[in-house]
Order: structure tokens, then sequence, then C-alpha cells
């Protein structure tokens, strides 16, 4: 029996949370929320609203996710939202707490930060980590120390963004930064180490050129993040590795038309006929 894609765009609002509540839980729900935050407006947040203070985890799940993105660029109801979302970080389930400092990390909501913050030791993986999108992106030294801390979490995943949040989403240049992603880069994991590398070759570290040519060939599963550490220093020293790479992905057939060579053909253009630094 075929099933008939629902045209979640011709439903009007009341059928859209009628079905949100019927489909509580399930995968699927991610994409009326979607058509929900495209739509914003007024009976959308009141319904969200609604949904964050239910007795029912799942609701308020829900609300949180939509509040976070309502409206998309538009930011819909940005203050409101904010207050709604910051008073669910003191939720009962550690869930909804999770889906609350996500979306405020949507919201880019520099109010919430003293809370998130007093939220990183958290015992509950899934609350640290919604901690770490909630603080990303932020610049102020409470933001970024708790960010530092959160990169030597127990949990990969956690360590993992808290990774890319220090490396990646903000400019801020210092020690305690670099000397954070310089501990990354023997993590374990490594999405870590490759984030690690990123954010040390976004900060043109001294060693990062070394740090580069040393993954290039040494990692055991070299992915397109290291390409990208490569890309940004565009350093001539480090041609050579990555034609070499380049021959051999040709030779054994390994993605030859994928994102892996698309990130390989962009290095090696940002590093030919450059001068070494």
């Amino acid at each position: 029996m075929s099933i008939v894609a629902l045209d979640y765009k011709s439903m009007s609002n009341a059928a859209l949370f009628a079905l949100a509540q019927q489909r509580l839980g399930k995968r699927n729900d991610w994409q009326i929320s979607i058509e929900l935050h495209r739509r914003g407006g007024r009976e959308i947040f009141q319904q969200s609203a609604l949904w964050c203070r239910s007795p029912v985890r799942l609701e308020r799940e829900l609300g949180a996710h939509i509040l976070g993105q309502l409206g998309w660029r538009k930011d819909h109801f940005r203050q409101q939202s904010i207050k709604l979302l910051i008073h669910m970080l003191d939720d009962s389930e550690p869930r909804v707490i999770a889906s609350a400092a996500y979306a405020l990390g949507h919201r880019s909501a520099s109010e919430a930060v003293n809370k998130l913050v007093s939220l990183a030791g958290h015992r509950h993986a899934e609350v640290r980590q919604g901690v770490v999108s909630g603080l990303s992106g932020q610049t102020s030294d409470a933001a970024i120390y708790a960010l530092i801390q959160l990169s030597q979490d127990r949990a990969k995943e956690v360590r993992n963004w808290a990774t890319f949040g220090l490396g990646d989403l903000i400019d801020t240049d210092n020690e305690k930064i670099r000397a954070a992603l310089v501990q990354r880069l023997t993590d374990p994991y490594l999405d870590v180490r490759f984030e690690a590398l990123n954010g040390l070759a976004n900060r043109k570290h001294p060693q990062a050129l070394a740090w580069t040519l040393d993954a290039l060939r040494h990692e055991k599963q070299l992915c397109a993040g290291h390409l990208d550490a490569a890309e940004t220093l565009a350093d001539a020293r480090l041609l050579p590795d990555l034609l070499r790479i380049k021959a051999e992905c040709l030779k054994d057939q390994t993605d030859p038309n994928g994102y892996f060579m698309h990130c390989l053909e962009r290095a090696i253009s940002a590093c030919s006929d450059k001068n070494p630094s």
C-alpha cells in the first residue's frame, strides 16, 4: 500500500496543531515543526507557548522546538520566546531542558548565558549538549569558559560540539582557547580531533601547518574536516600531500565525485601557487 505524502503547506494552523499532537515523538513530527517555523505568526506562538506549559513532556519539547526558530530569520516573538525558554531551563525533565537550551541557541540568546552556564555540569549528557548549543556563538568570558570545560566532557558528542563552538563559531582568539583546542588534537574521537585542528588553523596557530601535515600523513581515517584545515591554511607546503591523497583516491576509486573529493579539490586549489608562509 502506497502512502500519500501530506501537503503541509496547504493545511490550516489548527490541522497542523492536531497532527503535531497526534505524531508526538515520531520522526515525521519535525516536518510539521518546519512548516510551523516557516509560517510564524501569533497563533502559532500562542499554541507553542501553551505546549511549553503542558504537563506532557513531549508537548513541552515540541513547544520549545517551535519557539526556537519561529519565523526563521524573521525571529518572530523573540523576547517573549526567550523569556519562556529560559523559564523552561528549570524543568524537571532533562529532555525538556535540552530542547529549551537548543532553542535558545537558535535564538542566539545572550540573555540566557548565565542560566546555561549554571547547567554546564548537569548529570545528563543530553542537557550538557543542549547547553553547548545554547552557548555556541556567544563571546562572553562566561560562555567561552563553559565551552572550554565542556570540550573536556566525558561524552564524546558534547566534546565534539563544544570544540566546534570554540573553533569555528567564534572569532575570539586567546591563549585559553588555543590551549583547549591543542588539548583536543589527541582526542580519541576523530570528529573532535579535526574540529580542534580547524579551530587552530582558523587562528593561524604557528604550529597549525605542522599539525595539518601530520594529520594528512598519519591520520588513520582522514576526512573532509582535515581538508578544511588545509584549505584555510592555503600553504603550498601542503600541496604534495594533497596531490598524493588525490592520486590514491582516484586509484582506489574512493569517493571520486563525492564530498571528500570536492573538499580535496578546494584544498588543492587554495594551496596551489602559494608561497610558503
